[in-house]
């Protein structure tokens, strides 16, 4: 049940099946005719990358995307253990709304892993954004995320439905006991289905 949760997609899952296949039409142009003649194997190359306008430089170009549920494949870490990853790599986090870990949480030891461990480290914590039906929720959101110090939203603007996950149907899916939606629950709402479709995503955007 969990592996389909996280290799699965929906309905045929040929979006799935394109995403997968676009990283192997991925080459990488070589210059030539230029001087690598003080370049050899021992020495370190660079590839720290610079964003928004050079204010913020990254070790790689790469970032952890959102995902859903960490827990589910390590219940004792979780998203804590993606982000310390994020924090020794130097590079950026991005946290799904649909996690199960409450953002404050990963914020604090954020930033505690950065100051025990990695003080040099330039990682930052994104937080992605489903704009809800309810503009309160949404708002309630973004407020809790600013004051938890996440440096940026990423609005989700391909995701106006939920998409028929068929295994999941097929598998009965459930969240194990102890394990929840920590952003979008509440005291009237303790199961994964009922919390991500009581915020159900506006399908009206432009």
């Amino acid at each position: 049940m969990i592996y389909d949760f996280y290799c699965t997609g929906s309905d045929d899952q040929l979006t799935l099946i394109d995403n997968e296949q676009a990283f192997h039409r991925i080459k990488l142009s070589p210059k030539i005719l230029i001087d690598v003649s003080s370049h050899s194997a021992l020495n370190s190359v660079s590839c720290q990358t610079h964003l928004l306008n050079s204010t913020i430089t990254i070790s790689f170009p790469c970032i952890l995307a959102p995902t859903a549920l960490h827990r589910l494949s390590s219940n004792e870490h979780g998203q804590l253990a993606t982000f310390r990853a994020a924090v020794a790599c130097s590079t950026i986090m991005c946290i799904s709304t649909m996690v199960s870990i409450c953002m404050e949480r990963i914020a604090d030891e954020h930033w505690e892993q950065i100051k025990a461990n990695y003080p040099r480290s330039t990682s930052q914590l994104r937080y992605k954004l489903y704009v809800f039906k309810n503009r309160q929720d949404t708002q309630r959101l973004i407020e809790h995320a600013e004051r938890c110090g996440y440096k940026a939203l990423v609005v989700t603007v391909d995701h106006c439905e939920v998409g028929n996950r068929e295994c999941d149907i097929h598998n009965q899916f459930s969240l194990p006991y102890g394990i929840q939606v920590e952003n979008i629950i509440d005291d009237k709402c303790n199961d994964f289905a009922k919390a991500y479709c009581r915020a159900p995503i506006d399908a009206s955007l432009p």
